[in-house]
This record gives C-alpha cells, structure tokens and sequence, in this order.
C-alpha cells in the first residue's frame, strides 16, 4: 500500500500537475521611503499581481517608525 501511495505521488510529480495550476505573476513593485523631519521614517509598498486566471490583485503596504 505505501509502494501504490509513493508511486502515485510521484507520477503527480512529474505529470506537470503544479504546472497547470501556476502561480501568480508580479506585474509591478515599487517601495518608498521617507524620512522625516521629526525623525520618523514612512515606507510605503505596492506590489500588482496578475494570476493565470487574469484577475489583477494591488496589494499596499504602508509602516511607520517612530
């Protein structure tokens, strides 16, 4: 039974199987970082995606540090 669940796993591997499902791909990605006068520093990312399906995902990001 092990042998049957090794193989089988195995041909799952190597059929391309996690090629069809794919992954997202990264249009753009910018990152910004301002300092300011009062010492604290603002970072601001955007990151856009597009997965296989063609939905396009933003995703912003902005931290400060005091």
């Amino acid at each position: 039974m092990k042998r049957t669940i090794l193989n089988l796993s195995l041909a799952l591997a190597m059929s391309g199987l996690p090629l069809s499902v794919g992954c997202d791909r990264t249009v753009s990605e910018s990152e910004t970082t301002k300092e300011r006068s009062d010492g604290t520093v603002s970072t601001s990312k955007e990151k856009t995606t597009v997965s296989p399906d063609g939905d396009v995902k933003t995703t912003r990001e902005r931290t400060v540090d005091k």
